[in-house]
């Protein structure tokens, strides 16, 4: 039996380098969901990347060789993949190829059920890895269909957007996949937008396609400056992160955007939940329970997010990595609906972006920082006997965090690198750079 590096199985899905994902294991990944979900019809989609064509034909040949049917998207951007699964009955389960943020030299491979809720990487492993599945009898069909028209639709009707005349946006696709959905969705709206790097490109040749590292929107910023635009947005390469920058060309961290366009949801949803994570600025707390929403806590991670949406009926998410997820979707991730809900907020307030969040700006806050280390676990071990008895409040929910007066932290391991990532907030700046130096000896 062929073997595949273990590795390659992350908690979300198969993600590697282009040598370590082969077509042989794509053909087995879509026989091994079919073997697992019994599905009869599974959606498939793929990227841009280089490698993506290859390993999207063989995986629809491992789902057609168990019997079932392929609806096949061709070229798609995650949000719109996961709303053709979610929204249209026949689809059973799904399969999109793509590495997401990663650079060019990784691809990947992600399950869903008919739900869009994710199949993990590790449920599948244990079928490909020890599984051979013979072809049955009578081999499945193909048929084609690429649904951005219909989420477009969708995306349309559930904004109610007002009229968007005089309005100027930057959209820096970064040569990803939202390049393919954003020049037909704005075909259908009245504003001007201003695009950079849409030309599909799986080398992704002008700048990483990961807007959540701030230096990947240079470009972005310096163009909102130069051409006069109310704000910009920024995608990676699959097409479901998006971060923002407002017209003064400054970064808008995503638990604060989160803060803003929960305050416009839940002008549609009075009372309802919002999950949130431990790695998020007291102000999105504070944010949602001001509106007359709830805030619920959860680990960092669409599926625990997703899941969680699901149990306590929650209405909307977010994602310090830039996922905003909307109950309007089935609860899953929109980015296209993240932006039109901060322009319906930008048009209703009628001032700049810049003047609406800077009530938001209340705390000083340290970005996400990741450290590799030799043993994780001994490092949260660490740290927390030195902080759990002088916390105002303390949680080892997803790592560890801990509350004091006028400063927090939140150390957690990645569920998909070999690092611990710390968050830090503090009332002051000088407290902020004092506990920063403090921790990061710990660590170190």
């Amino acid at each position: 039996m062929k073997s595949f590096p273990e590795e390659i199985f992350k908690p979300y899905d198969i993600r590697g380098t282009n040598d370590q994902l082969s077509e042989e294991l794509a053909h087995k990944a879509g026989a091994s969901l079919v073997h697992l979900t019994k599905a009869k019809t599974v959606l498939v989609g793929h990227d841009i990347r280089d490698s993506s064509p290859g390993l999207h034909k063989a995986a629809i040949e491992g789902i057609i060789s168990q019997g079932a049917d392929v609806v096949d998207m061709g070229l798609a951007s995650t949000p719109t993949f996961k709303f053709a699964v979610s929204n249209f009955v026949e689809h059973e389960a799904g399969l999109m190829i793509t590495a997401s943020h990663n650079p060019a030299e990784y691809n990947g491979i992600k399950f869903t059920d008919s739900t869009g809720y994710p199949v993990t990487g590790e449920d599948i492993k244990e079928t490909i890895l020890n599984k051979d599945l013979p072809q049955v009898e009578k081999r499945g069909q193909v048929t084609e269909h690429d649904f951005i028209e219909d989420y477009i639709d969708k995306l349309i009707r559930l904004a109610d957007l007002p009229s968007l005349k005089g309005l100027k946006i930057v959209l820096d696709t970064g040569n990803g996949m939202s390049g393919l959905v954003l020049p037909k969705l704005f075909k259908r709206l009245d504003c001007e937008i201003v695009p950079m790097y849409f030309e599909l490109d799986g080398n992704f040749p002008n700048h990483e396609s990961n807007p959540t590292k701030e230096e990947t929107l240079t470009d972005l910023k310096n163009r909102i400056i130069e051409v006069g635009a109310n704000f910009g947005a920024g995608f990676d390469g699959d097409g479901d992160r998006v971060c923002f920058v407002d017209e003064k060309g400054q970064y808008i961290r995503s638990d604060l955007a989160l803060a803003a366009l929960a305050e416009e949801y839940l002008k549609k949803r009075p009372g309802g939940k919002i999950v949130i994570s431990p790695s998020m600025s007291w102000v999105t707390k504070e944010a949602i329970e001001s509106a007359g929403g709830e805030a619920v806590l959860e680990k960092v991670g669409y599926t625990y997010i997703i899941k969680k949406l699901r149990e306590i009926k929650g209405v909307m998410s977010g994602e310090v990595a830039g996922h905003f997820y909307f109950d309007d979707f089935d609860d899953l991730d929109s980015s296209e609906f993240a932006l039109l809900l901060l322009i319906k907020k930008l048009v209703q307030e009628a001032r700049p972006l810049s003047e609406i969040m800077a009530p938001y700006h209340k705390y000083h806050n340290l970005k996400e920082t990741n450290f590799e280390v030799a043993d994780q676990q001994a490092v949260i071990k660490k740290i927390e006997e030195e902080y759990r008895p002088k916390a105002k409040e303390f949680s080892d929910y997803d790592g560890i965090r801990a509350d004091f007066d006028d400063w927090w932290f939140n150390i957690r391991l990645s569920n998909t690198e070999q690092v611990v990532r710390l968050n830090m907030e503090a009332k002051t700046p000088e407290l902020l750079e004092e506990k920063k130096q403090e921790i990061i000896s710990m660590i170190k």
